[in-house]
């Protein structure tokens, strides 16, 4: 890589408007089988029952109504539940009250565990199946709350959303604390993990409406051969390593590109290319570089990503827009495109570094 292209690297990392979150970069195709859980109908001061959100199949189902299109989501369950450390509490219905939100689900966390407690709602697929979370709603019943976190996690424990701090209005206020992941992440499982530690007695003060979600079909698994590896030691003491994970039939459009082991809080992107390479140190980088030609970054909007307090950030990419020096291209069948990811680190003192690189066959 040129000094030219390792400026303009440097550079996109300072522009800390363009750089997103793990939160926000993760993604899916919309579907035609979605479900909205409105929690209406929902039991007051009795924990929801088993089964609610499970297998949807119509807009009304067990006595309680659903929203959503297509023919919903029959190859998902849902699990609600109210979480503290080892311990695991009632979830509740509450018609309003919230902000202007009616029919929520709340915890009943008591004031006195541990702090560290969380509303959850993890979503299962068949086997062949998949989910994506496409929006939801947080009100507030009490004055001004900080939610720590809020966060989606998927089977293999990565984070592919999260938002920190999230202020939610006091109940004075109409407006609700409104999420839409566009695009969307997507998985076998995926868990919407609401933060509340530090709250105690307010715990029952936060409450959830409108989750919408879509199933998602065809067969998905890791893609590719890895190369180039391991990686350069970052500041965490080990390589990045970088995983691709979907499906390597284009018309599926369906790939996400996973870098692990990064530091905490780095900003970086993913790189892509017709060609393998090995290049040390390029730019005055500490990493090795193993693309080489024509090398394409995927900096478009929502592109950019940041390894937050996980360690990980992770991209889905659109097959129809592969990124190249030149503009974006279609990838084709028989094609291979290798992809790496380089980021930001201070080891000790400002530089870059780089994942190893994978391969991968498109069909």
């Amino acid at each position: 890589m040129n000094n030219r292209l390792h400026r303009t690297l440097r550079a996109y990392t300072r522009v800390a408007v363009l750089a997103l979150a793990c939160a926000s970069w993760t993604g899916g195709r919309a579907a035609g089988q979605t479900t909205t859980l409105t929690f209406a109908n929902g039991p007051t001061w009795q924990n929801f029952q088993a089964g609610y959100g499970d297998r949807i199949a119509g807009p009304t189902q067990g006595g309680f109504p659903y929203g959503g299109a297509g023919s919903y989501t029959p190859g998902v369950i849902a699990a609600l539940a109210s979480r503290d450390g080892g311990n695991t509490y009632p979830v509740y219905h509450w018609a309003s009250g919230y902000n202007a939100l009616t029919d929520v689900l709340w915890c009943s966390i008591p004031a006195g565990p541990s702090g560290g407690g969380e509303l959850v709602v993890t979503l299962t697929g068949d086997p062949g199946r998949r989910v994506s979370i496409e929006s939801f709603d947080l009100g507030n019943w009490g004055p001004s709350v900080t939610l720590p976190y809020v966060r989606i996690v998927d089977e293999s424990g990565q984070t592919v959303f999260e938002q920190l701090a999230v202020v939610l209005q006091p109940n004075t206020s109409p407006q609700a604390h409104n999420v839409v992941l566009n695009p969307a992440p997507i998985g076998r499982v995926l868990s919407l993990r609401i933060g509340l530690a530090g709250l105690l007695g307010l715990c029952a003060n936060v409450g959830l409406d409108n989750l919408r979600f879509s199933e998602h079909g065809g067969p998905t698994g890791e893609l590719g051969s890895r190369y180039c590896g391991p990686a350069v030691t970052n500041s965490s003491a080990g390589p990045a390593s970088l995983r691709v994970w979907g499906q390597s039939a284009l018309a599926a459009n369906d790939v996400r590109l996973v870098a692990t082991g990064l530091p905490q809080g780095s900003f970086g992107f993913f790189l892509a290319s017709r060609t393998q390479g090995l290049v040390t140190q390029p730019g005055g980088s500490q990493g090795v570089l193993c693309l080489g030609g024509a090398i394409g970054r995927f900096v478009g909007a929502g592109q950019v990503v940041n390894s937050g307090s996980t360690g990980n950030c992770a991209l889905v990419i659109d097959l129809t827009r592969m990124p190249t020096p030149t503009g974006l291209v279609a990838a084709q069948a028989g094609q291979t495109w290798n992809f790496t990811a380089w980021y930001r680190d201070a080891n000790p003192s400002s530089t870059s570094n780089f994942t190893d690189a994978v391969a991968v066959l498109f069909q």
